[in-house]
């Protein structure tokens, strides 16, 4: 805990200070023949969609920014992620990102990864309740009842075994941040973890 993975120090690494610039440099990069970018994130945004496809899961930059899930398997059930139509529209579920490689991976950091006495920490607080790090079934009559009794077995979860959801965090982040193989593209809402991130790779090419 405290460093981001090494694997991505052979190649570019660009933070950027808005989820819009990340999305548009990535988009460019793969409209390009035979380039392959996508974006993923951090579990930290609910899958509304899924109910709901009408539903925006990503509301970032005030709003300029608006982004959905992919559902798992893609837009059709036999598609993976990286060969999904609506690619380009969503953010990589980080499921479904294992085992796939992308030229240029644009990451958006959640409110899980936090600056703490100068170094990066995992706060699983933040994921979101149907993270698929806790694997707790919806159980109620109605959505928010389903979404409640989430949100308080996510908490007791956490509370009786916070070491091993740090740790499932840890691999999610893992998974996400080595997607890439020629460009990294990374943004934070917090300015705090983006001028940390920047740093840190911005010396260890020096």
């Amino acid at each position: 805990e405290g460093n981001p993975p090494t694997a991505a120090l052979n190649f570019p690494v660009t933070v950027y200070n808005s989820a819009a610039e990340l999305r548009s440099a990535v988009l460019e990069k793969n409209s390009q023949d035979g380039v392959e970018g996508a974006l993923t994130a951090s579990y930290c945004w609910e899958f509304f969609s899924k109910d709901d496809e009408e539903a925006y899961d990503f509301v970032l930059d005030e709003g300029n920014f608006q982004a959905r899930w992919n559902q798992q398997g893609g837009s059709k059930a036999d598609n993976a992620f990286i060969i999904d139509d609506s690619r380009d529209k969503r953010v990589g579920y980080p499921p479904e990102l294992r085992g796939q490689e992308l030229d240029h991976a644009g990451v958006i950091l959640g409110p899980d990864l936090q600056i703490v006495d100068g170094e990066l920490k995992f706060f699983p607080e933040y994921q979101a309740p149907d993270s698929h790090c806790f694997k707790i079934k919806k159980i109620g009559k109605t959505d928010e009842a389903k979404r409640e009794y989430q949100r308080t077995t996510k908490e007791r979860l956490i509370l009786e075994n916070r070491e091993k959801y740090v740790s499932l965090l840890r691999n999610q982040y893992w998974i996400i941040l080595t997607r890439a193989s020629q460009h990294l593209h990374l943004y934070s809402e917090d300015v705090e973890v983006r001028n940390f991130v920047r740093e840190y790779f911005e010396q260890a090419r020096e």
